[in-house]
């Protein structure tokens, strides 16, 4: 079963990534605010407009883009 995520909770999600020209596994890691998921993929962003105004958060999202199966370890952040 896939990992859920609370839509704009605070994660750290340690993951692989894919490389060209490299044997090694890759690891990243990011800290975001979950914007969607679904059971395939995760999207989060780092940054966050604190607004009233939807149109401007929306427009500023900068987004990750995780697939879940590829996903290491998540741990929600305060």
């Amino acid at each position: 079963m896939a990992k859920r995520f609370e839509v704009g909770k605070n994660y750290k999600v340690r993951f692989y990534d894919h490389s060209i020209g490299s044997k090694e596994k890759i690891i990243c890691e990011t800290e975001g605010w979950v914007v969607e998921q679904d059971t395939e993929h995760l999207l989060l962003t780092y940054w966050r407009v604190v607004t009233g105004c939807e149109d401007v958060k929306r427009d500023n999202i900068e987004p990750v883009s995780i697939i879940k199966a590829c996903i290491i370890s998540a741990r929600k952040l305060p």
